[in-house]
């Protein structure tokens, strides 16, 4: 015998080597699927009975996401449109998702959609990020030169109106400078009922209905009935 055939390794230990890797990789297998679920937001499914407009019960089976309570409007949303729309599940996560990112600001929300999706998810977020915090620098993270442009009106338009201020859409190419004005005599003129406002309207169709309303208005308060003025009564001590 020679020094080869003396080293060969038995053929018990060849198979239970061969075992022992085909457990390794299967649990190999399972923590790589769970991770990819774990990045995918997905944690579980939860089997609920769900009871339809017709009156009839129905078992309804829905995924979890990290960060979105099952007891939540949103998720009972989901619920409902799993539970009546049968085969497209797909379409109600997708909805979930998306409102969930712009309902609490959250941008990997948008990243767990379909890949043709995530984009205009990511702008809608930006825009109103934009708008809550009145902020025109905050519209450069839209995708494109158009979606900025309306950013910046909507933002110039809301600070305008809430300084009173027309001023605040100076900074805005002609045309969309032009829209912010006219669209904020509008607006004070039916606040205030100040026909002044109207008069600088360009279009004659909005300045006739915008005169027409703030005629109205003033009619209506001159019509409303004066509230009585209380008098004031006189207490008088007793004298001992």
């Amino acid at each position: 015998m020679n020094e080869t055939q003396m080293k060969a390794t038995p053929p018990e230990e060849i198979k239970h080597y061969d075992t022992k890797n085909i457990i390794i990789g299967v649990l190999v297998f399972i923590v790589l699927i769970e991770t990819i679920f774990l990045l995918l937001g997905v944690k579980e499914t939860v089997v609920q009975e769900v009871v339809q407009p017709s009156g009839e019960m129905v078992t309804v089976a829905t995924k979890t996401f990290s960060g979105i309570a099952t007891d939540s409007p949103v998720y009972q949303d989901y619920t409902a449109c799993v539970s009546s729309c049968g085969q497209c599940p797909t379409v109600c996560e997708q909805d979930l998702l998306r409102r969930t990112a712009l309902e609490t600001s959250t941008e990997s929300y948008c990243e767990q959609l379909q890949q043709d999706q995530q984009q205009s998810c990511k702008d809608e977020l930006y825009r109103r990020q934009a708008e809550e915090q009145k902020n025109a620098a905050a519209c450069d993270k839209l995708s494109n030169d158009d979606l900025k442009a309306d950013c910046r009106f909507s933002v110039s338009m809301r600070l305008a109106l809430e300084k009173d201020n027309v001023a605040e859409c100076a900074g805005l190419p002609q045309d969309y400078k032009t829209a912010c004005e006219q669209a904020y005599y509008m607006e004070m003129a039916i606040r205030k009922s100040e026909a002044s406002m109207c008069e600088k309207l360009l279009d004659a169709n909005d300045k006739t209905s915008c005169l027409e309303t703030v005629r109205q208005q003033k009619e209506a308060m001159a019509a409303a009935p004066t509230p009585p003025v209380q008098e004031a009564t006189e207490t008088t001590e007793e004298q001992p």
